[in-house]
């Protein structure tokens, strides 16, 4: 038989349902201040997970009442058994297990939540990244966690009751869990990690409450700090991990395809008009064999046809016929004009809009472009090919010291922080490209056969994302592996905050009954929770002023 029983009179429970309930709810549905409510914590722009959980300012608002109704069950809430069956007492043992064990996978998949779905960097190995929004996120876990282990503290006390012997304990709570994990293996966090630290979590929980006889004792409240430190430390690096291989996909994605729609669309439209320019083809027939008026014919192409939208690039302008060779530097190496440029073409070249106007592809970051527009010439009575080979190269100024940002001009759009990655571009199983602190091999083929669009391998201390590009363009791109010591060094920090977090929350519910200048009725209760709410919203929207 089980009997409940309310360890304080009716007038707390209405008190504190109040102060949990209402105060929260008054914020969300009332939505007073609506400063608060219009700054960026209650819109998707930091998080937003699904219609329930639309912002980061509604999932806290929902933790806080979380939290007041998990310490209103452990507090108020008293659970008596009266079972002599053993059958039975041990059949509701595992409905108290399973009951635990959703609230646990339910805490994991928050934690994900929050990283997954989030803009905010999660990455306390440079605490100077902290800001308020990843701030918010951190008290929220904590929130989540202690309501978590209020939950448990009552449950607990009510399993010391319904089983008396440890190996029965642990019995149980290992059979419960594989059941658990077997049906619902699909629902939840498949990382057999968290199956084993909750089972080791229960197990030691039970036995440090059994003896001490008291569930918050020293030894207890320690235990729990460091288990938690320790599991959000893990959960923060597997779902930060997932979340960086993911945005590395679309990394991959854009070096192999960035390019500028609006250029090639231009060109299209002015390339006609080169063709049919009729002081140009005076100049060419001239052009290749006078230096005087190749250059007079480049100035000429440039100041007419590529002014304004096109000072973002670089050009460079070769005027051949089908003799002229060129000497490539640095070896002075001399090969054909028109092959020199037809063979990049045909290596690295990709079509565009217009068919004389070629992207090319070489992997890296800037945006380059091949023009060959082609003109029949009349010289000396010969009838002669002339090729314009326009150069297209996007403008790059690296930044090192100083501000050479206020010295560019702001049409010019910078290739996006690739910082921390390396890079390297294959054409046809061989390296056309390597950028960043790895070096790759010549050929694609040392690193195996790759049977997908996307693969993830680990080589010399760093993690590989191979990406199929097309068309015998393929891409690795490549992050270093973290150490231990950075994996780790998280926990120090959660451990201390976790501890500071204990300590408030300690002094809050215990401020009342030990720091009691003024007797509180339940009336002068109602008004502390209205001045609350008045501090609460002053704080929230000098937040929304100085964020917004």
């Amino acid at each position: 038989m089980l009997s409940f029983n309310f360890s304080q009179s009716i007038r707390i429970y209405f008190d504190v349902y109040f102060g949990s309930i209402l105060a929260p709810v008054h914020y969300y549905y009332l939505q007073i201040p609506q400063l608060i409510f219009q700054s960026r914590l209650f819109s998707p722009l930091y998080y937003a997970s699904s219609a329930f959980l639309p912002s980061l300012g509604d999932l806290l608002l929902d933790v806080i009442v979380i939290l007041f109704i998990s310490y209103f069950f452990y507090k108020y809430f008293e659970i008596k058994i009266k079972l002599k069956r053993l059958i039975s007492r041990y059949l509701l043992s595992v409905i108290l297990f399973t009951f635990i064990i959703g609230l646990f996978y339910g805490l994991i998949y928050l934690f994900s939540s929050l990283v997954l779905n989030s803009t905010i960097i999660l990455d306390l190995n440079n605490i100077f990244w902290l800001n308020f929004p990843s701030i918010t996120i951190y008290i929220i876990i904590v929130l989540l966690i202690f309501s978590f282990i209020l939950i448990v503290a009552n449950i607990s006390n009510l399993l010391i009751d319904l089983i008396k012997k440890f190996h029965f304990h642990l019995f149980i709570s290992i059979i419960t869990a594989g059941i658990f994990y077997f049906l619902l293996g699909r629902f939840i966090e498949r990382d057999l990690f968290y199956l084993m630290f909750l089972l080791i979590y229960l197990n030691i929980n039970w036995f440090l409450t059994k003896k001490r006889k008291n569930y918050f004792n020293f030894y207890n409240l320690v235990f729990q700090l460091l288990m938690f430190a320790f599991l959000t430390t893990y959960s923060l690096y597997q779902y930060n991990s997932l979340k960086e291989k993911e945005s590395r996909k679309i990394v991959a994605m854009k070096i192999s395809t960035q390019r500028d729609k609006v250029a090639e669309f231009m060109f299209k439209e002015i390339e006609t008009r080169i063709l049919s320019d009729t002081l140009l083809n005076e100049y060419l027939p001239k052009a290749p064999f006078d230096e005087k008026m190749e250059l007079k014919t480049s100035d000429y192409i440039l100041h007419k046809y590529f002014e304004g939208y096109w000072s973002k690039y670089n050009f460079k302008i070769t005027i051949c016929d089908e003799k002229k060779d060129l000497s490539i530097n640095p070896n002075n190496f001399i090969i054909n004009c028109d092959s020199y440029f037809g063979g990049i073409v045909k290596d690295i070249g990709e079509t565009t809009l217009s068919k004389r106007l070629f992207y090319l592809n070489d992997g890296s970051e800037e945006i380059n472009y091949l023009a060959i527009l082609p003109f029949s010439t009349n010289f000396k009575n010969q009838r002669n090919t002339v090729n314009i080979f326009i150069e297209i190269n996007s403008k790059f100024v690296p930044r090192g010291v100083g501000y050479p940002e206020l010295l560019v001009d702001k049409s010019i759009e910078f290739p996006s922080d690739y910082s921390g990655y390396s890079y390297g571009f294959y054409v046809n199983g061989e390296l056309a490209k390597n950028v960043g602190k790895y070096y790759y091999s010549i050929y694609l083929d040392t690193y195996g056969k790759f049977n997908s669009d996307f693969v993830y391998f680990d080589r010399n201390g760093f993690n590989h994302l191979y990406y199929k590009v097309g068309n015998g363009y393929s891409l690795i791109i490549s992050k270093k592996n973290p150490d231990l010591l950075v994996k780790v060094a998280p926990f120090s920090y959660l451990f201390i905050f976790f501890g500071l977090c204990a300590m408030l929350f300690w002094g809050i519910i215990h401020f009342p009954r030990h720091f009691q200048f003024v007797p509180l009725n339940f009336k002068s209760r109602i008004q502390l929770y209205v001045i609350s709410i008045i501090v609460v919203s002053f704080i929230l929207s000098g937040y929304s002023l100085y964020y917004t």
